[in-house]
């Protein structure tokens, strides 16, 4: 789904949007990563949430734990990195 929808805006000439949703598709790529390389039982549950093309997914980070919570930190601050 997520691809389809980014064949769509690049043949409408959105480049910016396109990489902009690249982008934001690889932070919630790495968070997932980063949860399911701690074991973490949110991991398929914030993939489901946040991959899985529902509209309005959300995933509450009220429900981390602080194992969970410091993992998302990470991911998160290591994208922000990559940003130019």
């Amino acid at each position: 789904m997520i691809v389809m929808a980014l064949l769509q805006l690049a043949q409408v000439g959105s480049w910016r949007l396109v990489v902009g949703a690249l982008v934001l598709v690889t932070g919630l790529i790495a968070a997932l990563a980063a949860l399911a390389e701690a074991k973490s039982e949110f991991a398929t549950l914030y993939g489901d949430t946040r991959l899985g093309g529902t509209k309005f997914a959300q995933f509450g980070t009220a429900d981390l734990g602080s194992a969970e919570t410091a993992l998302m930190d990470r991911a998160l601050a290591a994208e922000q990195d990559r940003r130019p």
